[in-house]
């Protein structure tokens, strides 16, 4: 496609390095801090329990999110009452779950975040053990995926909250950096496992 070769040619003219206007903070200025080595800050990271425990939450969610878009479509299709047009549609409406975020969050707070994701995580697990009990592929089990699928959504809305609250923001920038791994980790794993 033309669209991707011109962003390909706009992105290698512009090329992301350090641009002539910004500089370096001055040394003893506020936001200076010293760099630390990846290691150290991997060290630092994992050194903390609340921490691995933090990592855990969205590494998990991701492992489901990655096995419903590999897994589910073969399942649908496999129960063949569902016409192929409307696949489309179920897929698409599983976000939709994302637009009662602030009901989500609400719900959080009322019970308190570790409850709500420790809930959250045991709901997620009843309908998939229940999902693999179901004998045949029928609309049961996608009903199960989809209870499932609420499970994991809610753990969208919550589930950096408590990355977020463990580290200190004068920390968080060269933490983040350790913290997103859990994508690219998933990511490498799913297949793996499944």
């Amino acid at each position: 496609n033309i669209a991707v070769i011109v962003q390909l040619v706009l992105f290698w003219h512009l090329r992301i390095n350090d641009s002539d206007r910004i500089n370096a903070p001055q040394i003893g200025s506020s936001i200076a801090t010293p760099q630390r080595s990846i290691v150290t800050v991997a060290s630092r990271f994992f050194g903390r329990p609340e921490l691995r425990k933090a990592y855990v939450i969205p590494f998990v969610r991701s492992l489901f999110w990655v096995s419903l878009f590999t897994y589910l479509p073969l399942y649908v299709a496999s129960v063949e009452i569902i016409p192929d047009v409307w696949l489309g549609v179920l897929f698409a409406s599983f976000q939709i779950g994302l637009m009662f975020s602030g009901a989500i969050k609400s719900i959080s707070e009322r019970l308190g975040l570790r409850r709500f994701i420790v809930s959250s995580f045991l709901f997620g697990t009843i309908f998939m053990v229940a999902l693999a009990l179901v004998p045949e592929r029928n609309l049961l089990g996608i009903a199960l995926w989809f209870l499932a699928i609420c499970a994991a959504v809610a753990l969208d809305v919550a589930g950096n909250v408590p990355f977020l609250r463990l580290v200190p923001a004068s920390e968080r920038t060269e933490m983040t950096v350790v913290f997103s791994t859990w994508r690219d980790l998933s990511f490498a794993l799913t297949p793996g496992i499944g």
